[in-house]
C-alpha cells in the first residue's frame, strides 16, 4: 500500500546532497521493487546524475527486460544521449534474449558496435605509430578500465592481472583493447542468470554451491543467487571485457594508454651479458634468438655465466622477450637449443609472436651440460617490427629448461 511512498522517497536520495554510497543503496533498493513507476523515475534525473549513479541506474535499468525497454524510449526520445551508454551496457543490450530489445538497441545504436573486429583492428593500425603519453594514459586507464582492471593499486580485481602480462607489444595490447574475445580464457567468460522475478545479472561466475551460485561483474560487485530463485544460467561465450572500446576512446587516448601499459610490468632484469637488441634477419634470413639479446623479466630466471643461458626458469611469469624486425611476412621454422634433466622432463613452454603461437614440450637431454638442436616446429611472423616471448606453457615443474636460444629459419616458398 505504501510503494508508491516508498519509491518517491528513494528517488529523493539521488540528488548531488546525498553520499555516493547512499545513491548506490537507494538505487539498489528500486531495483528489488517489480513497479512500473522504477525505471521513469530512476531516469528522471539523468541530466543532474554523476558517472557513477549513472552506472548504478543503467545497472538497475538493464536487469528487467520491461525497464531496458524504457531506457530504450528515453533514448528514442532524446532524454539519455546514446553517448551516454557506455561499451559494457551497449554489449548487454545486444545480448538480451527478447529480440524486440536487441533489434531495438541495434538501431538506436547503430554504429556504436563494428561487429568485424579484425577491420576495427586494421583501421586502427595507424595507434601503433602514434607517441603516446603514460601520463595521459594513466588517466584513461582508471575512467576507462579500473571497472574491471586493477594496476598500480587502482581499480578493481575483475579482469586479468595486467602486471603479468607476458606480451606488452604495441600490437598484443591494441588487439586486446580492440578484440577482446580473440583469445579469452573460459574463467573471464560472462555469463547471464535470470531470476524467477524476472531481474537478470551478468558477470563471471565467482563461485558456485549446492545452494546459490555467485556473478562477479564491474568494479567487483558480487550477486549472489539462490538456486531456487534462478530460472536460467547461461554463458553468453564473451568476454566480460566488451567490444566497442574505440567509440569511448580515441586513437590518441590508446596510444596513451598503451605507453602507460607498457611502463607498468614488471621491471627488465639485467644480466652482464645480457644487452637487448632490436633483431634483424642476417644474410641468409635467420633470425637468431639468444639469452644475450633479449629483455628477461620474472620473479625467478636468471642469466647463467657459464654457458651465458637462461637458467631457475621457475615461475609462470618468467619470459624471455626478443624485439624483431621482419622485412616481408613469412614462415619460419624454429630450432630450439636447450639442456633438461629428468626432473625437468614434461614442462612444456609457448612461444607468441603476436597472434601466432608454438608450443612444445620438454624431454631430457641427459643432464643441464648437455645441450641439443631440436627442430620443434614452425611458426608464422608477421612484417615490421614485432616481439617474441618464449614462457612456460602453464605451471613450472623445478625448471623449465637450460634455455641456449632460438633460431628461426626462413621456410621456402612454395613454388607456384
Amino acid at each position: 500500500a505504501e510503494r508508491g511512498g516508498d519509491i518517491e522517497s528513494l528517488v529523493a536520495l539521488l540528488v548531488p546532497q546525498s553520499s555516493g554510497a547512499v545513491q548506490a543503496a537507494a538505487v539498489e533498493a528500486l531495483a528489488r521493487i517489480a513497479d512500473p513507476r522504477v525505471p521513469d523515475s530512476l531516469l528522471a534525473g539523468w541530466k543532474s546524475h554523476g558517472p557513477e549513479l549513472r552506472s548504478e541506474v543503467l545497472e538497475a535499468l538493464l536487469s528487467r527486460d520491461a525497464w531496458a525497454e524504457t531506457l530504450l524510449a528515453a533514448i528514442e526520445r532524446g532524454t539519455v544521449p546514446p553517448a551516454d551508454i557506455d561499451a559494457s551496457r551497449r554489449q548487454r543490450l545486444s545480448r538480451f534474449e527478447n529480440e524486440a530489445i536487441k533489434e531495438r538497441a541495434a538501431r538506436l545504436l547503430a554504429g556504436a558496435i563494428e561487429s568485424n573486429r579484425q577491420q576495427v583492428l586494421e583501421q586502427h593500425q595507424s595507434v601503433l605509430t602514434m607517441p603516446g603519453d603514460a601520463t595521459a594514459g594513466a588517466a584513461v586507464f582508471n575512467k576507462r578500465c579500473s571497472v574491471c582492471h586493477k594496476l598500480r593499486g587502482v581499480g578493481h580485481d575483475v579482469g586479468p592481472n595486467l602486471a603479468s602480462l607476458t606480451d606488452y607489444s604495441p600490437q598484443a595490447l591494441l588487439a586486446a583493447l580492440l578484440d577482446p574475445n580473440r583469445a579469452v580464457e573460459a574463467k573471464y567468460l560472462d555469463y547471464l542468470a535470470i531470476t524467477t522475478s524476472g531481474q537478470s545479472y551478468t558477470g563471471m561466475l565467482a563461485n558456485e554451491t549446492g545452494n546459490s551460485v555467485t556473478l562477479l561483474g564491474q568494479e567487483g560487485k558480487q550477486q549472489t543467487i539462490l538456486r531456487s530463485e534462478l530460472e536460467a544460467l547461461q554463458v553468453t561465450g564473451k568476454s566480460l571485457m566488451p567490444e566497442g572500446l574505440e567509440k569511448d576512446v580515441s586513437p590518441q587516448e590508446m596510444a596513451d594508454v598503451i605507453a602507460y601499459l607498457r611502463g607498468s610490468g614488471a621491471p627488465r632484469k639485467t644480466f652482464e651479458a645480457n644487452s637487448p637488441q632490436l633483431v634483424t634477419p642476417t644474410t641468409e634470413g635467420a633470425l637468431q634468438l639468444y639469452p644475450t639479446n633479449c629483455e628477461i623479466y620474472g620473479p625467478t630466471i636468471v642469466m647463467e655465466q657459464l654457458f651465458k643461458n637462461l637458467g631457475k626458469w621457475e615461475s609462470e611469469n618468467d619470459r624471455a622477450v626478443w624485439n624483431v624486425k621482419v622485412p616481408k611476412a613469412g614462415r619460419y621454422f624454429v630450432v630450439l637449443n636447450y639442456s633438461s634433466t629428468g626432473d625437468e622432463a614434461g614442462n612444456t613452454w609457448l612461444l607468441e609472436a603476436g597472434e601466432c603461437k608454438l608450443t612444445g614440450q620438454i624431454k631430457p637431454t641427459g643432464s643441464k651440460d648437455r645441450y641439443q638442436e631440436v627442430e620443434v616446429g614452425e611458426i608464422d611472423l608477421v612484417a615490421g617490427e614485432q616481439q617474441i616471448v618464449l614462457h612456460s606453457n602453464g605451471p613450472v615443474k623445478t625448471n623449465l629448461m637450460q634455455f641456449g636460444g632460438l633460431l628461426l629459419r626462413p621456410a621456402p616458398t612454395p613454388a607456384k
